[in-house]
């Protein structure tokens, strides 16, 4: 994948999704304590395709580090030819503005996260925190190879990146 971010600016935008702390009843006995993880993406907005994630049970920092070294492992982007858009607040996760005054910088990131509560976590209870780990990552894959884009033509971001591959693939013969 390194020489499909090698011939363009590869842009970032992180957000931690802390509306849905994924909460789930663990059983200790007769008594229940409520736990929670709160995911953190990284999203590669030429694609849209979720390129880092991370979950932990608090808004540490490393929620975002962890979530930003895996996108740079996936594109590995060139000196210079990158752009993170992030939510300003210490995790990235107080407000949904990147610039100040600009809401629209996030905006991806806030429709993945507002669609993973729609289309995935509504209603849902989850047993475990390993329950609720495995069903968002599980839905992360699938949105990034079955879930179709109105901005990349109705493709899923694999779909998207392997079409364009190919056109650059065609144009450099």
């Amino acid at each position: 994948m390194a020489r499909f971010a090698a011939r363009r600016r590869v842009a970032f935008a992180v957000a931690i999704l802390e509306a849905i702390a994924i909460a789930a009843r663990l059983r200790f006995g007769e008594q229940f304590k409520i736990d929670k993880v709160i995911p953190g993406v990284v999203i590669d907005l030429f694609s849209r395709k979720v390129v880092g994630w991370s979950m932990r049970p608090d808004m540490h920092r490393s929620l975002v580090i962890d979530a930003l070294e895996m996108g740079l492992f996936q594109r590995r982007p060139e000196k210079g030819n990158l752009i993170f858009h992030s939510d300003r607040g210490c995790q990235y996760a107080i407000a949904s503005m990147s610039r100040k005054g600009n809401c629209w910088d996030n905006a991806v990131t806030e429709t993945l996260f507002g669609s993973l509560k729609v289309e995935r976590l509504h209603g849902e209870r989850f047993e475990t925190i390993r329950q609720a780990k495995d069903t968002v990552l599980a839905w992360l894959l699938w949105y990034n190879r079955q879930r179709m884009h109105s901005t990349l033509n109705y493709l899923s971001p694999a779909e998207f990146e392997n079409w364009w591959q190919k056109r650059v693939s065609l144009i450099a013969a």
